[in-house]
């Protein structure tokens, strides 16, 4: 079945096939020479992290119809961009530092426009490994050849280590013993899954290998910006005003904030310490924000929203 072509900047960010094998070599060699797997620690932008520290449940409940909306993501583990996917996104534009979040990302997507919902649930649900190779090999000339590539390589026996969790691959905690989170509740039947595989079969993506620094000095116009954990955000919300700044109507990002036995959620605004519901508004280093969502068996736990509509003080630069 036809469907619009996935767009990405691997070539212009320099990164083609071959030099994903060689690094993959290069992180399976430095691996071996250690006796002690503990004693190795990959960068995170080496690691396929399988599942994500996010509510994705609690973010699904809260958001609205977004069909026809243009919305851009950080990666993750693929289930944002599947999230917006099934509220009606048209265009879904996804970025990260991470190139292996990227290829994750595409082969979800990939999975989800031509495999059966039997087959994508038996491919995403093979522990240890991170999936099975056989049903992979029948979606992988859909992928991009650096994806292909990346994974292709992930499937040799002497990388099994890395296919079957652990060295490559992580499980953040707090969540499902598997990492397909929101397509296991979410969507859990025959129907909703038929229903999101034609929204992913009309839908646009468009995948970017890039930093959020980067992608906050050119971002604009986006309906909805996702930005999940961003270390960057820890303390720096100037960049929140920057994409505000540049015409994007909404930005949600996470913390890991006290949920009190009320279900009220504390956070720290510009006044101190404030009890808040999902809804309620607060003031952010001079911006006003939202309570988006919470779901306190998350890590990042809390959702917060700052909207172009609430920061009219925020002009266009």
């Amino acid at each position: 079945m036809n469907h619009p072509s996935n767009i990405n900047n691997f070539d212009v960010k320099g990164l083609s096939p071959s030099s994903i094998v060689s690094a993959l070599r290069k992180t399976r060699d430095s691996i071996a020479s250690i006796t002690e797997k503990k004693a190795y620690y990959a960068d995170f932008t080496e690691v396929l992290y399988l599942n994500s520290s996010d509510p994705v449940e609690a973010l699904h409940s809260r958001l609205e119809d977004l069909r026809g909306k243009t919305i851009s993501t950080v990666a993750g583990s693929g289930e944002f961009a599947q999230v917006f996917l099934n509220k009606g996104a048209k265009r879904i534009e996804i970025f990260d530092v991470s190139a292996p979040g990227l290829f994750f990302n595409e082969l979800k997507i990939e999975a989800l426009r031509k495999l059966s919902s039997e087959d994508y649930r038996a491919l995403f649900d093979t522990s240890p490994a991170i999936f099975d190779r056989d049903i992979y090999r029948h979606i992988a000339d859909s992928l991009s050849p650096q994806a292909k590539s990346y994974f292709d390589t992930l499937c040799l026996p002497s990388y099994s280590p890395f296919l079957e969790g652990g060295l490559i691959s992580r499980e953040r905690p707090m969540r499902d013993h598997r990492f397909w989170s929101f397509m296991k509740h979410g969507i859990s039947d025959d129907k909703s899954y038929e229903a999101l595989q034609k929204k992913a079969r009309q839908a646009a993506f468009f995948f970017n290998l890039e930093d959020i620094c980067d992608r906050s000095a050119t971002e604009e116009g986006k309906d909805l910006i996702y930005l999940s954990n961003v270390p960057e955000l820890m303390l720096n919300y100037e960049l929140i005003a920057d994409f505000i700044k540049k015409g994007n109507k909404r930005i949600l990002f996470t913390q890991d904030n006290p949920i009190k036995n009320d279900g009220r959620t504390e956070v720290i605004s510009d006044y101190g310490s404030a009890l808040l519901n999902p809804g309620d508004s607060f003031k952010l280093k001079g911006m006003t924000a939202r309570l988006f969502a919470c779901d306190r068996n998350l890590l990042f736990n809390t959702i917060i929203e700052v909207r172009s509509e609430d920061n009219s003080d925020l002009t266009l630069s």
